[in-house]
């Protein structure tokens, strides 16, 4: 049905409105099939109507009409199709003089009358008129495209001329990339065929090392081979190959890319015949015995044995190619039956022998154990000492952390906490520090502890004890190391120390190293001798045993941690000129921690009782700091003599961090990454982790420290206020002599590090003071407490700037860094 209110949705159409209900026309709904043609018709296939959008009545023929009432409703036929109004129906031949005589014969061809949509009913347009369909009206507007805009062509031109450019700018660059490409080849190819020669090539294969000669020939086998899989690797090439896989499993996978190289399935593929379970590895010991009797460096033949534990997966797994389940505790003993029922192992007992010259280290076994003992440990060691003294190896240390297991083995060697008898004085000569060969009672081995181990026991016996009084009366209290914190949180500024919260507040970062460290390093002690005798703090009065003995155990931790000969003061390595200086200091040590006493404390809960009792350092339940230290140090002592002062092959210096536990735990970490993210290996992972140390030859496994990360600031924007700072004005008075200090100090460091780079001498000498203008002397107290040699004092137009950074920020660097 029709509706007698609306609007045409034909373009140009009139109807709408009160108008058309005044001419009794009507309006119909769109259908479907009726938007093509509309579109085709009026040249606009963008044209599209709305569910809402209707057409009046004008557009149809008045046979296409069904039902017509008085209303002037009408009804439409379903084959009904809109025809008048959108093609223009007296369409005449004489109307079109411009047509061509190709428009005029289809024009004609098409005179006979349509039928629309092949329905039933037939009707035709007058009989002086043309019906023009929707094609030969197409034709028609194409041949008259003259009355159409040239925005759209022209912007497709523009869009092809912009194409055009880019595709010539990049032929050009690709032009000029090729012809340095070719220039380049070209010099390369008369350079190689103006010094290749016969003669020359066999002369630099002499000078190439062997396993530069093995990866060449091993090239030019694969210039001739299809792929990697039809090259064989003779025995030279698996090891390199092993070995460069074990040291990094990444830069292998970089390498191969490059290099003929084996898959490192392949690489499993071998190891698979290597028996290397719990136990020794006898092979990896034959085969440093043979590179000891080739050794013409002396590097070989002194060493010392570290042993520690490395947590593992408590885990039963099934073992394909032995065919049985593993994962029970394992000593390596080969022909003894395990046993089922046996606990489940949780960590692998390693042992490592460590070169104490040419940076090598090699494990040499391995058992698993849970919770070993003293007794299990000594049958381990015992092992490992004949089978090196069979090799002609001379070991003269024995290594581990201050574990009670470890303490335990010790115990059984002979060298025993409880040696020192209690009651008496006791001296450096009761102190035992040293047990015989098992393998060759004629050789003796020396005891060490490990040393960060034994620091963090002296930094949780000075903050449990409270105080511990030396012999000359001084005190040694933590209180101090407190207070130092609380000044500098409240100045909220370093007196060029690390002492933060986590270094006083320790309870949940026992384990970290730096942390014992830096709270007993030099710089704390300087930072408490300043605010004790420059700044006369009374919260530090009475601190002088506490600064003396951080002195002395920051002297001791340098001694027995040097890593270099070219490093200075105590950092250095041990040597014949300052061989006197060292053992000074480490008996120094030795004698004042045998002199302290402290107050031991016990609670009896059946009597509700706490008793009160003075005794000495090395005699408590606390002795294991002192004792082991005093140990440690003696041991290497006496080491460093026998290496220094001997007449075959003598040593011209002694690193005292080829006796660290360090070396173990750097291997610890590799067998970790082996396994990616996985930091908990189980036996079995273990255990094939273990089969690529024999093809490991001894080589520099030390690693390179990372570079720190130095703060930025966040945004260049800070740098432009600067220029608002009035560096004329005076100083402010606000600010206590312990940070004025503080600020003198960190400006002598800051251009000490960066007046070497600045290349304008007005803008270096801008930095340092004017003769009328110094530093005060009472700025210059820390600079003087700290200087070594090194300090500058002359800084009183920076520290100016630096105090001035302070007024306009708050503070002048985040707290963990200043």
């Amino acid at each position: 049905m029709s509706d007698t209110y609306g609007c045409c949705v034909i373009p140009q159409c009139s109807s709408k409105g009160l108008k058309s209900i005044m001419a009794n026309i009507s309006f119909h709904p769109i259908k479907r099939n009726w938007i093509g043609f509309i579109q085709s018709c009026i040249g606009n296939n963008f044209w599209l109507p709305t569910r809402a959008s209707k057409i009046c009545c004008l557009h149809f023929e008045p046979i296409m009409f069904c039902k017509v009432t008085c209303e002037g409703q009408r009804t439409l036929e379903e084959w009904a199709l809109p025809t008048i109004g959108i093609i223009p129906t007296p369409l005449s031949v004489a109307t079109l003089p411009c047509l061509t005589e190709h428009m005029m014969k289809r024009i004609k061809r098409d005179e006979s009358p349509r039928r629309i949509l092949n329905s039933p009913p037939q009707f035709t347009s007058p009989p002086r008129s043309l019906l023009v369909s929707p094609n030969s009206r197409s034709r028609v507007l194409s041949d008259h495209n003259y009355h159409f805009s040239p925005d759209r062509a022209a912007e497709k031109l523009r869009a092809v001329q912009d194409k055009l450019e880019k595709l010539k700018k990049k032929y050009q660059l690709l032009k000029r990339k090729m012809d340095r490409r070719d220039k380049a080849n070209l010099e390369l190819k008369n350079k190689v065929e103006e010094y290749c020669s016969q003669q020359e090539v066999s002369e630099l294969e002499d000078k190439f090392p062997d396993v530069l000669k093995l990866i060449i020939s091993n090239e030019k086998k694969g210039i001739t081979v299809k792929g990697k899989s039809g090259i064989v690797y003779d025995e030279e090439m698996r090891k390199f190959s092993a070995t460069l896989h074990h040291y990094s499993p990444k830069c292998y996978d970089y390498l191969r890319h490059h290099l003929n190289l084996p898959h490192p399935n392949t690489i499993t593929s071998w190891m698979r015949s290597h028996d290397c379970g719990p136990g020794f590895n006898v092979e990896v010991i034959k085969q440093l015995g043979i590179i000891l009797r080739d050794d013409k460096k002396n590097v070989m033949k002194d060493v010392c044995l570290i042993i520690d534990e490395m947590a593992i997966k408590k885990e039963l797994l099934w073992n394909p190619s032995r065919k049985k389940f593993e994962g029970h505790i394992n000593y390596g003993i080969k022909d003894a039956e395990l046993d089922p029922t046996s606990p489940l192992a949780t960590s692998a007992l390693v042992c490592m022998v460590s070169g104490l010259s040419g940076g090598w280290k090699v494990p040499i076994g391995y058992i698993f154990t849970d919770k070993a003992d003293g007794l299990v440990q000594k049958t381990f060691v015992d092992k490992a000492f004949h089978l090196l003294e069979a090799e002609k190896f001379n070991v003269h240390a024995l290594v581990s952390d201050g574990c009670t297991s470890n303490v335990s083995l010790f115990d059984l060697y002979g060298v025993k906490e409880k040696s020192v008898k209690s009651g008496s004085t006791t001296s450096l000569e009761d102190i035992v520090y040293t047990f015989p060969n098992p393998a060759n009672p004629k050789k003796v081995v020396h005891v060490i502890y490990e040393l960060v181990h034994m620091l963090k026991l002296w930094r949780n016996l000075l903050a449990q004890c409270g105080e511990l009084s030396m012999a000359n009366g001084n005190v040694v209290n933590w209180k101090y190391i407190e207070q130092l914190y609380v000044l500098q949180d409240s100045e909220k500024i370093r007196a060029w120390n690390k002492l933060g919260k986590l270094h006083v507040q320790f309870d949940n970062h026992k384990m970290r190293v730096k942390l014992a460290a830096q709270a007993l390093s030099k710089s704390v002690a300087d930072a408490i001798v300043f605010c004790r005798e420059d700044l006369k703090l009374p919260e530090f009065q009475g601190s002088e045993g506490t600064t003396d003995f951080i002195y002395l155990i920051d002297k001791v931790f340098d001694i027995l941690n040097s890593r270099s000969p070219r490093q200075r003061w105590q950092k250095s390595a041990i040597s014949r000129r300052n061989f006197e200086s060292v053992s000074a200091v480490l008996n120094e040590f030795a004698e004042t921690v045998l002199g302290m006493t402290y107050t031991e404390t016990r609670n009896y809960k059946k009597t509700n009782s706490v008793v009160k009792t003075t005794k000495q350092l090395c005699q408590g339940s606390r002795k294991r700091a002192a004792l082991g230290l005093i140990v440690s140090s003696q041991s290497i002592l006496t080491i460093a003599k026998d290496l220094l002062y001997r007449f075959e092959d003598p040593f011209l210096y002694v690193m005292t961090y080829r006796f660290s536990q360090d070396l173990l735990e750097l291997f610890f970490n590799a067998v970790r990454g082996k396994l990616g993210r996985n930091n908990n290996p189980t036996t079995l992972d273990f255990e094939n982790i273990m089969k690529t140390i024999e093809n490991v030859l001894p080589g520099g496994l030390l690693k390179l420290l990372p570079r720190k990360k130095i703060q930025l600031m966040e945004s260049a924007e800070e740098l432009l206020h600067l220029d608002s700072i009035d560096l004329n004005a005076g100083l402010d008075s606000k600010y206590s002599d312990f940070t004025k200090n503080s600020i003198a100090y960190i400006s002598g460091n800051v251009i000490r590090v960066v007046g070497t780079r600045i290349k304008c001498e007005k803008c270096a000498e801008a930095l340092l003071d004017d003769e009328a203008d110094p530093l005060d002397d009472s700025l210059k107290r820390l600079i003087v407490r700290k200087d070594r040699g090194d300090c500058l004092s002359h800084v009183r137009p920076f520290t100016r700037l630096l105090r001035r950074r302070i007024d306009y920020s708050g503070d002048l660097w985040p707290r963990q860094t200043a």
